[in-house]
């Protein structure tokens, strides 16, 4: 496990350094002379430069992450899996999905193929096009208070996201909460949707001071979830924090899924895939 304490490192110095230009002192004319010898100009005495001031730490870091991972730091995770062992309980192969009714496609009623399983010590989850497609290992088990570890990167830059859900609950999958990365704008959101209510969304776009690296690279997540508290680190650097106390009586435990869904409108277009490693989950319900 990578240390954790490294995360908190978050505080930026920046120093502003003023610019010193010469002055030019007006040339003195001698009495006796026409011609005016110039003198040397005198440099401009420079102002003290600022103190260092640093980026204050959000008070969810230290009041809430902070204590959590460090609770956890020389504690092995409850569950972990670096997909090295092809038959570590993941589903794989061909997924199917429905796909959405007329109007929506041009072939309603058909069925988009998706697909799940492992590569190079990795676990793959591409997506046709409307398409969601999800990997579930039983083997995880079901937690409400938790810390998530894991890596995660595109493979294609077609339009769509990688997904982690948890806290899912029934099934089809009526209740849960998502975080989700979406590659076209690298914009990391929590996302929890309820059967027959519309999602609401918390999110943190890279040109907005987060950290999430764009494209094709790799994405070192942290996801901290107590109660209706939930936190994110992206990269080793907290960006993210959400407080749900409306939904405080619904899917505060559940199962987890790896996801990933096609955003594109063109049924023929490329698949999306995205590709996880080094899954680690804490349980955390018996912390302080």
């Amino acid at each position: 496990m990578k240390r954790i304490k490294k995360l908190f490192a978050i505080a930026s110095t920046a120093f502003v350094l003023c610019s010193c230009t010469s002055q030019p002192v007006p040339a003195a004319v001698m009495p006796t002379q026409t011609a005016v010898i110039p003198t040397a100009s005198i440099p401009a005495i420079p102002t003290s430069s600022p103190m260092p001031t640093a980026t204050p730490i959000p008070a969810w870091v230290t009041d809430f992450a902070e204590p959590i991972l460090n609770a956890i730091e020389n504690q092995p995770p409850k569950f972990q899996d670096d997909f090295s062992d092809p038959n570590s309980n993941w589903i794989i192969g061909k997924q199917t999905m429905n796909l959405p009714p007329e109007g929506e496609v041009t072939n309603p009623g058909k069925y988009q193929n998706g697909e799940t399983g492992y590569l190079n010590g990795e676990y793959f989850t591409i997506a046709a096009p409307k398409t969601c497609i999800g990997g579930y290992n039983s083997k995880v088990g079901v937690y409400q208070d938790f810390v998530a570890e894991f890596d995660v990167r595109f493979i294609s830059e077609s339009e769509g996201d990688w997904e982690f859900h948890f806290h899912i609950q029934d099934s089809p999958r009526s209740e849960l909460y998502t975080l989700n990365l979406i590659i076209n704008t690298d914009y990391l959101e929590f996302q929890k949707s309820v059967k027959g209510e519309s999602p609401e969304t918390w999110g943190v776009g890279r040109s907005e001071g987060g950290e999430m690296e764009g494209g094709l690279e790799s994405n070192h997540i942290i996801l901290i979830a107590r109660g209706t508290e939930m936190a994110v680190y992206a990269n080793g650097v907290p960006v993210l924090h959400i407080l749900d106390t409306p939904y405080s009586e619904k899917s505060t435990t559940g199962e987890f899924s790896l996801v990933t869904c096609h955003m594109g409108n063109d049924p023929a277009g490329e698949p999306v895939e995205a590709r996880w490693d080094n899954l680690k989950l804490w349980d955390i319900s018996g912390i302080p």
